[in-house]
């Protein structure tokens, strides 16, 4: 599924709304969900709410991958994807 590292720093401004946020990085690029909706291209920064979440990344030559994170308020996740046909 990739690369998945959550950051030591919290994000102050995600706290006060408390949501998290995702980083999703994919080169050249990818088409990218979260739980089965289009939420851009990378790169890209999901602002998610607190919770359990499907992620999908997928490029149409290069393939797809997914991963389920968990979000925590404040807190920044990164996924690098590793894409497979």
């Amino acid at each position: 599924a990739g690369e998945l590292a959550a950051r030591p720093d919290l994000d102050a401004r995600a706290a006060a709304d408390g949501v998290g946020v995702v980083s999703v990085i994919v080169v050249p690029w990818a088409a990218v969900t979260v739980d089965g909706r289009a939420a851009g291209e990378t790169p890209t920064e999901l602002r998610l709410p607190p919770g359990r979440h499907l992620l999908g990344a997928e490029h149409p030559t290069l393939g797809a991958a997914a991963a389920e994170v968990t979000v925590d308020a404040g807190r920044r996740l990164v996924w690098r994807p590793a894409l497979r046909r």
